[in-house]
């Protein structure tokens, strides 16, 4: 997992350029999701992405497919993107309503997309239940 808080910029009188990412995608996803809910606990065998946020914020818990590993969590706020790899465990939570764009090297219909995912339960996690007590 990858957070990115800063991006190049360019500003003139015209308005402003601000240089995302450059990088080879076959899919582009524009996701709205409700506060108070949970999207992707699963992980992917090879396709990896970004999620870029427009609006609001995500709580990103990721965890390696190593049983012994920690579980992480970072806020991933409006103009922020992060970055999920092939195999890395992850489940976004939704403390208010978001707005956020998801960027794939892979085509995403849904037969390749289901294929591509192996489906967990993180949110039953009780390091994340505890976590989201606490906020």
């Amino acid at each position: 997992m990858t957070l990115t808080k800063k991006f190049i910029t360019f500003k003139d009188k015209r308005g402003l350029l601000i240089k995302i990412l450059e990088s080879k995608f076959k899919s582009c996803v524009f996701v709205t999701s409700k506060k108070g809910t949970f999207r992707a606990n699963h992980y992917h065998k090879k396709d990896s992405h970004y999620c870029y946020i427009l609006e609001g914020e995500i709580y990103y818990f990721t965890k390696s497919l190593n049983k012994k590993s920690k579980l992480n969590r970072v806020k991933v706020k409006k103009g922020e993107m992060v970055f999920t790899p092939p195999r890395l465990e992850h489940l976004f939570y939704f403390k208010k309503d978001t707005k956020f764009i998801v960027l794939s090297p892979s085509v995403r219909t849904k037969k390749a997309y289901e294929k591509d995912l192996m489906r967990l339960d993180m949110h039953k996690y009780p390091e994340i239940s505890k976590l989201l007590k606490k906020n």
